[in-house]
């Protein structure tokens, strides 16, 4: 995506307009409001006393220069005086296709004291405002709609306008159009070829709001626009006077826009676009209508926390919607979201998003799709094209394949020639009159595409283009080269969400506190001389980005779904770090620390984020998400290592990560040593959360009274969620009041599988007493939407013990307020007591087939034992070294129920679950986070003897090299490969030295011919020098170690360096 782009369509349009015959009134910042504004020479100052001067059908000329002024349309006898204003001159020309809006900037500047241009009492289409700048309108108080155009009842025309940087208290932060020109002739506004972006509304149409009006928006670039209600790019609504909001939105880039973009509670969004027949307090307006025509648009990366990311249609049950060839893609929330309507959707590409297509009540008609290529869209990394409707793959031209864009990750939206989507939609939906998004004809083959792009056959290059950063660069190169890099992450992001790209950072330390846009991808751990991201090593060499000691260090808005990634740094310093320290004061509150992502969904992978901290024991800010905030969000946090950030206030939450309203993946990171008094790893509220394969240790809020009273909930503090998975996770070494390793409270539904809760504590500081739920304190709620599942985990060694109250749940605490609580296929074994229920709840979990051991009683505490439970010691295989694995002989092999778990689970290592671990010819699954099985992988090597029992492509260290050889040419050294010994995943490392410096590991001449070579031969054409000679050594290398180079004649194993 492009904006300069724009400019281009924008002078392409000048042509149009030819010289009217009509008056001609001229002002530029040097004028006189006195002179006549006759010409260039006697030009007005200001564009109000200009229009005050013009009849019906005159011209205004304005020059170049910024005009700070609150514009109103002409009115005589309570009707409007038609004038059409143009800018974009430098103050000498004759003809107005003499204009140059690029070089001649004319700006109408609204200061942020009023709006800019208000247009009301019946002006018609000759009342135009063509080619400005208009911003920094503010529509608030009793007019609080439209800050750059406040349109009622009229139908002007506004064209190849920059409208940017405006804000309304209520709708439309760039443009209002309020009703329409009732009067003969009848006329709707047309806004055409504008650049609106930017621009923010408090409760709805960002970018352009309409009520009770059917304007024409096309050509239009809409993006950035953002509103805390519907509608970030266009939102259309209804009024009791004036029932039917029905625009032509045709051939716009609608892009970056977001709705919900407040914690409000809101989910319906319309991120792009927002049409219904209601009012805009909600309240349905009697037979109102609602029936966009929305056609050969781009709609991509716009947000909404859940439903409509990319469009919405709703509660028009009269006339309905056509959504017709479109592309909408990345977006954050459905692609297209209906309810109580009945759309047409036909021909469009809906790919990438987090949901496709999303139906919640069909109403009184069936919706029309048909002839749509629905694709790719993922949720929490499966796939999720549907929602609410069945799959209509196959039927109706419905396709699910790829649609072969050129890369939809950096917004090139245009089809290959060899798309499944060329000529593939449906002839008889095409609206007459409009191309295609490139202004092409819409058909040109047999079939109309799909999507809003027609392929003419070209093929497109799908080069990805990347821009380097280093700290010794400058933000003037173009950044295309490492000797071009740029010096700043900020123009860097910059320049590559221009050009829809990479970056690439060198090691070292760089300023935070920047955006990370749509289409752009941030890779750290460069040395400066790659040519490849593979050849990157974060490890090695470290980037850096630095907060400075403030909060936000990277923040993540208006990016669409998985447009954008931070991949490979170190994120540090969100904050000023105390380590609960009292003489540090702290900081700011806030969410995100590290980084803060707000409707808005990228890749978080690879990165170290520590020391970031948010709050202060004195402050009142809210304080949530020192290491990652999450508002909206569907964001991937795959492979971090997290420690060491910190939330101070004493309501604090989400020490690591905090994620309300969201549905992340939270995927094989370290979290460790994080401190907050809620969630001291991970809070979750009102979300959907899947957290899998994470080690989570030693997280707890600090202890120095009377500052810090160490943790109220445990690492993970899941509150109000609608639904959650919590599977094969290590939680360990936390303390908190309640629930030292985890907390679920009114929560409706969720699951928790396949972890291992080991030596985690309940206990409350502040009353030097014993807490509640060593390992866990489960409360199953009152109005369950679907099962509280606890299966096949493994408790032990966590504690819960009060000196005055007693035990109360060292395991496992529950607080059962519903029938929904099943506990089964768990080991409970070595806490300070087994399963506590709060006495207070009014039911009893259901229990099955738990091995529940002490060995000193305490197992349960006011419950019984379930009839299949178990209560002997599991056979750990080294309990005291952390090892809580069984052995062949332990009575939980072969234990448990089959009935609870999952279609394809594993367990916390990655086997398999349902084996027939005791060989008996009965899979039937064990109890515990672990199942035994003697070969994990499949690679037919038993676990007690493979190095990597659960990577089937190594099972042994590398030997020592034999059948070393070099072939007749003298170049080509071969030597047997280690594959059957140490498995298939084996690579080589090849050395040279020279004969005359020895021993080996000591010469300056070695060199490291290949590192991790994948054949057991290598070539080497390069000839010593007379009289000297060349020796050669290679090693093998897998997952489980790096073998020997062989050892010298007195048995001492070779070593050299060379090779890494």
């Amino acid at each position: 995506m492009h904006l300069t782009r724009l400019h281009l369509v924008l002078l392409s349009t000048l042509i149009l307009h030819s010289a009217s015959t009509a008056a001609v009134f001229y002002v530029r910042t040097g004028g006189s409001d006195l002179n006549t504004g006759a010409d260039w020479l006697h030009a007005k100052a200001t564009v109000q006393a200009t229009i005050n001067a013009a009849s019906d059908g005159d011209e205004i000329w304005v020059a170049a220069g910024t005009y700070a002024e609150h514009l109103q349309n002409k009115v005589v006898g309570g009707l409007a005086v038609n004038v059409a204003l143009y800018g974009g001159f430098a103050g000498t020309e004759t003809s107005r296709d003499q204009r140059n809006l690029a070089l001649n900037v004319t700006v109408l500047d609204g200061t942020n004291t009023g709006i800019v241009f208000t247009i009301n009492s019946l002006a018609g289409p000759t009342t135009r405002v063509d080619g400005f700048t208009i911003r920094n309108g503010w529509a608030t108080g009793i007019t609080n709609a439209g800050g750059a155009f406040h349109v009622v009842g009229s139908a002007p025309t506004i064209a190849n306008d920059l409208v940017t940087a405006n804000t309304a208290d209520s709708f439309g932060g760039a443009i209002l159009i309020a009703g329409y020109k009732t009067t003969s002739p009848v006329a709707h506004a047309v806004i055409t070829r504008n650049q609106i972006y930017f621009n923010r509304a408090g409760d709805g149409g960002a970018g352009i709001s309409i009520i009770g009006s059917s304007p024409e928006i096309s050509y239009n670039v809409i993006s950035l626009n953002y509103t805390t209600g519907e509608g970030g790019g266009i939102g259309c609504w209804t009024t009791e006077s004036a029932k039917v909001c029905s625009p032509t939105i045709a051939d716009n880039y609608i892009y970056e826009n977001g709705s919900n973009f407040s914690d409000i509670g809101q989910t319906l969004g319309g991120g792009g676009i927002y049409a219904t027949s209601d009012g805009t307090d909600g309240r349905p307006i009697p037979f109102a209508v609602s029936a966009p025509l929305i056609v050969n648009n781009l709609i991509g990366a716009n947000g909404a926390v859940a439903s409509g990311g990319g469009i919405v249609v709703i509660d028009s049950e009269i006339q309905a919607a056509t959504v017709v060839n479109n592309t909408v893609w990345g977006n954050n929330g459905s692609g297209i979201y209906w309810s109580q309507t009945f759309p047409t959707i036909a021909n469009n590409v809906i790919a990438y998003n987090t949901w496709g297509l999303e139906r919640e009540n069909e109403g009184a008609t069936r919706a029309t799709v048909s002839h749509n290529d629905v694709y790719g869209n993922t949720v929490q990394g499966a796939r999720s094209d549907f929602k609410g409707l069945g799959d209509p793959t196959g039927n109706n031209g419905n396709i699910s394949n790829d649609p072969r864009l050129v890369d939809y990750s950096t917004g090139r939206f245009h089809l290959q020639p060899d798309s499944p989507c060329v000529n593939a939609g449906d002839n008889a939906a095409v609206p007459s009159g409009w191309p295609d998004i490139d202004g092409q004809a819409r058909i040109l083959g047999s079939s109309v595409d799909m999507g809003a792009d027609e392929s003419d056959g070209t093929f497109w290059d799908a080069t990805v283009p990347v821009v380097h950063v280093r700290p010794d660069g400058n933000d003037s190169s173009d950044g295309l080269t490492w000797a071009t890099a740029k010096a700043t992450l900020l123009g860097a992001t910059t320049t590559a969400h221009n050009i829809a790209g990479e970056v690439w950072v060198e090691q070292g330390s760089y300023a935070g506190h920047f955006r990370l846009p749509a289409w752009v991808h941030l890779y750290g751990g460069f040395n400066g001389t790659e040519t490849s991201r593979d050849g990157r090593n974060p490890a090695s060499y470290v980037s850096v980005i630095d907060g400075g000691g403030t909060p936000g260090v990277v923040s993540s808005s208006l990016a669409g779904h998985l447009l954008s990634a931070i991949d490979g740094f170190t994120i540090r310093n969100g904050g000023v770090f105390t380590g609960g320290n009292y003489i540090i004061q702290g900081g700011p509150g806030g969410r995100g620390g590290g980084v803060d992502c707000d409707v808005s969904s990228p890749m978080i992978a690879n990165n170290v984020i520590t020391r970031n901290s948010l709050g202060s024991p004195y402050t009142t800010d809210e304080s949530q998400g020192a290491g990652i905030g999450l508002y909206g969000s569907y964001a991937t946090i795959t492979g971090n290592t997290l420690f060491d950030n910190e939330v101070l206030r004493s309501s604090g939450t989400g020490g690591a990560i905090y994620l309300v309203s969201s549905m992340p993946l939270i995927d094989g990171n370290d979290i460790h040593s994080n401190h907050a008094p809620y969630g001291s790893a991970i809070y979750a509220y009102n979300s959907d959360p899947r957290i899998l394969r994470n080690t989570i240790a030693n997280n707890s809020q600090y202890v120095l009274m009377p500052l810090y009273f160490g943790s109220t909930t445990g690492a993970v503090d899941i509150e109000l969620c609608k639904d959650f998975l919590l599977e094969r996770n290590t939680i360990s070494g936390s303390t908190a009041f309640t629930g030292g390793g985890l907390v679920v409270q009114s929560t409706f539904q969720g699951r928790v599988a396949d972890n291992v809760f080991r030596a985690n504590t309940a206990y409350d500081y502040s009353s030097s007493s014993g807490g509640i739920g060593g390992g866990a304190y489960i409360q199953a709620t009152a109005s369950p939407t679907g099962p509280m599942s606890i299966v096949n985990n493994t408790f032990s060694d966590n504690s819960a013990s009060n000196f005055f109250l007693g035990e109360r749940g060292g395991g496992l605490a529950v607080a059962p307020l519903s029938a929904s609580l099943t506990i089964a296929n768990n080991v409970i074994a070595f806490n300070s007591s087994g399963i506590w229920r709060d006495s207070s709840a009014s039911y009893t979990p259901t229990l099955e087939t738990n091995d529940v051991f002490n060995g000193t009683g305490k197992e349960y505490i006011n419950l019984s034992a379930g009839l299949t439970d178990l209560h002997a010691d599991p056979g750990f295989l080294n309990r005291a070294g952390g090892d809580l694995h069984i052995g062949a002989s332990s009575v939980c092999v072969d234990a448990g129920t089959n009935a609870e778990v999952a279609a394809g689970e594993l367990d916390r290592d990655g086997a398999l679950r349902i084996q027939d671990g005791n060989l008996d010819g009965v899979a039937i699954v064990d109890i515990g986070a672990y199942e035994f099985t003697t070969d994990s992988d499949g690679d037919g090597v038993p676990n007690a003897t493979d190095c990597a029992a659960f990577d089937p492509t190594a099972w042994a260290v590398p030997a020592e090299i034999g059948g070393m050889v070099f072939a007749a040419d003298k170049m080509t050294l071969s030597w047997n490969s280690l594959s059957s010994q140490a498995g298939p995943g084996v690579v080589y490392d090849v050395m040279r030295g020279s004969l005359g410096q020895f021993p080996v590991g000591t010469g300056g001449a070695e060199t490291c011919l290949h590192d991790n070579l994948a054949a057991n031969s290598w070539s080497d054409g390069t000839v010593p020098t007379s009289a000297q000679g060349f020796y050669y050594l290679v090693r093998g290398e897998n997952v489980c170690a790096i073998g020997t180079y062989g050892t010298r004649s007195g048995g001492v194993n070779r070593t050299s360096t060379v090779c890494p």
